[in-house]
């Protein structure tokens, strides 16, 4: 029996044991030895350079009569250490070495300048990441980005020398460079800002810094640290994220209002999209909207002055109105990132591909939804407020009202529906809760 195939479609993945990645803030070189290791049969890239914020795989390969001998295979790693050293403009011989990379955590060393006599420190970060484990050597403090536009963090040079930039993409982080990280920052949206507005910090003030609002080029922002045992991570976050938990895609209007003037702005979510909301900041009035192409909703607010204060969003259609269900993350900083999610109190999904008629069923009151859409796909969404019970029947003449429903009780149930043509549907009901509200599959 053949067991290797030479299917030239077939995929073979090669996944590296470790990938290193330079976050110190300037050119890298790595050695990486194997100690006490037999090393024959050994395909080993030792070293290699990298520039900041670059990542690299270390590659190690066996030859084919030592592939399949694990147990000799499994220690290498156990076994390895790397050396690095930082080309610095300035300073020569920055280097460590004997840096353990295999067992998981966060290390902290110290980096000497031989002219200054000055100690900066680097952290090395070991966790696993796809399949692997990715060791990242940094400064002490990183800006993380969670913001769905770049930002640009400009770091002020203490001998009144040009500034040096981090070029920050969407949701994704930056270190400091290891022997910056007492300077002056500050926060923009372009390198070469002309914005009047932006944010400046002692970057060493920030490791103990509480949530707070800030604003530069045009755009508002949540800016917190959370200190680690041998790092510090700055958040830069939106004010408000909404995010739609409805089965179908909504418009979402957003208008901010000052004394002097309001300005709106228009996003399309898809089910389970979110979106940021950066132009607006806590001194503006700021109100939401969304609709779809059958329906509307009312204006809420997303900043009460009274926060306890009761509101409600609901479609209305009709002179009739079908309340939505709100959620927000608690948060433990006192000015913090709002994620507002909007979804039903009760919703029915048809999927049978038959034509039927919902209709809520209380105290032997039956009420239909006049809150229902037919999506791309042909799958029916018809929402109701809070309700207990609820009664299906086919759409033909004659059709008669099922059993009622009892929406107490979650799990999957078998219906029976009589479409009035002396045919039955057999169809399942499947009642769930999901995030925000109850939802009824057919």
């Amino acid at each position: 029996m053949d067991v290797i195939s030479n299917d030239e479609d077939a995929d073979v993945e090669y996944v590296s044991p470790c990938t290193i990645w330079n976050d110190t803030g300037y050119p890298m070189r790595v050695e990486a030895i194997i100690v006490g290791a037999d090393m024959k049969g050994l395909d080993f890239e030792r070293k290699m350079s990298l520039e900041p914020g670059e990542e690299k795989d270390l590659l190690m390969e066996w030859s084919i009569d030592r592939i399949f001998e694990i147990s000799q295979n499994q220690s290498v790693l156990e076994r390895m250490k790397v050396s690095l050293e930082i080309d610095h403009p300035t300073a020569k011989n920055l280097s460590i070495s004997n840096i353990d990379i295999h067992n998981l955590g966060t290390k902290r060393r110290k980096l000497t300048f031989a002219s200054t006599k000055k100690q900066v420190p680097l952290v090395c970060n070991v966790f696993n990441y796809k399949k692997k484990k990715l060791v990242r050597f940094s400064s002490p403090m990183i800006v993380k980005n969670s913001l769905n536009i770049p930002i640009v963090v400009e770091i002020h040079d203490e001998n009144k020398g040009p500034s040096s930039f981090l070029k920050i993409k969407p949701h994704t982080s930056k270190g400091i460079p290891i022997d910056k990280i007492d300077y002056t920052i500050s926060f923009h949206a372009e390198e070469n800002h002309n914005d009047q507005q932006y944010a400046t910090f002692m970057a060493k003030s920030l490791i103990t810094y509480d949530a707070a609002e800030i604003r530069f080029g045009g755009h508002f922002a949540v800016l917190r640290s959370q200190e680690f045992k041998a790092y510090t991570l700055i958040y830069v976050e939106p004010l408000f994220v909404i995010k739609n938990c409805l089965p179908f895609p909504i418009a979402a209007n957003v208008k901010g209002k000052t004394l002097s003037k309001t300005d709106a702005l228009m996003e399309m979510l898809g089910t389970q999209d979110e979106f940021q909301i950066t132009t607006f900041g806590s001194q503006h009035n700021i109100t939401l909207i969304i609709a779809t192409n059958e329906f509307g909703s009312n204006e809420y607010l997303l900043q009460p002055a009274n926060p306890k204060s009761h509101q409600e969003l609901f479609f209305h259609k009709q002179e009739k109105k079908v309340t939505l269900e709100l959620y927000s993350p608690p948060s433990q900083h006192e000015v913090y990132t709002r994620t507002l999610m909007i979804a039903a109190k009760t919703c029915v999904i048809n999927e049978t591909g038959e034509k039927l008629t919902f209709l809520s069923y209380s105290q032997n009151t039956i009420i239909p939804s006049p809150f229902s859409l037919t999506l791309e796909d042909g799958i029916e969404v018809v929402l109701f407020d809070q309700i207990n019970a609820l009664k299906i029947k086919p759409k033909n003449d004659g059709s008669s009202l099922s059993d009622p429903v009892d929406l107490n009780r979650l799990g999957v149930f078998p219906l029976d529906l009589y479409d009035g043509t002396k045919k039955i549907l057999n169809v399942a009901v499947k009642v769930t809760n999901e995030l925000c509200g109850k939802v009824i599959r057919y």
